[in-house]
């Protein structure tokens, strides 16, 4: 497993779908504040993090992707080639909220800064079995995730 990279989505496409799931926050957030009379701005930004946070605990945590990566065929999975679980999408969520950081994915690596914080990678579906096969039977015996 020397030099082994894992294989990350194509920034591009990783910032298409980044802005389709934004695009859909938004649309969510502006349907479910559609019923109140009168509504500030200031609650409608409240409302929108707060379905930001929980839109990527719940479909990051308990599925592995968002609406737009499941589109895509994308998942995020660990450093061991499983799926995220809540320990994981909590931090990552939270730190999606960090503003512009779907940029930070279209340096060389291809990996954003919520993705190196929490040891995340997001790859195309048809390559996780490849990426487990690397990860559990490496050529040399020995295994880390720091070779990622």
């Amino acid at each position: 497993m020397n030099g082994y990279r894992v294989p990350t989505v194509s920034p591009v496409i990783r910032f298409v779908y980044s802005r389709l799931d934004y695009l859909l926050l938004v649309f969510s957030a502006f349907s479910f504040s559609s019923g109140f009379q009168f509504i500030r701005l200031e609650l409608l930004v409240i409302i929108y993090l707060i379905m930001n946070v929980f839109y990527y605990i719940i479909l990051e945590g308990f599925h592995g992707a968002t609406l737009s990566k499941i589109f895509f065929d994308v998942i995020v999975i660990d450093e061991y080639g499983e799926k995220i679980n809540s320990n994981k999408s909590l931090p990552w969520a939270f730190l999606r909220l960090i503003p512009f950081i779907e940029f930070s994915f279209l340096i060389k690596s291809g990996r954003g800064w919520h993705d190196k914080y929490t040891d995340t990678y997001v790859i195309n579906k048809k390559d996780l079995k490849h990426i487990k096969e690397k990860i559990h039977n490496p050529v040399d015996g020995v295994y880390t995730y720091n070779e990622f």
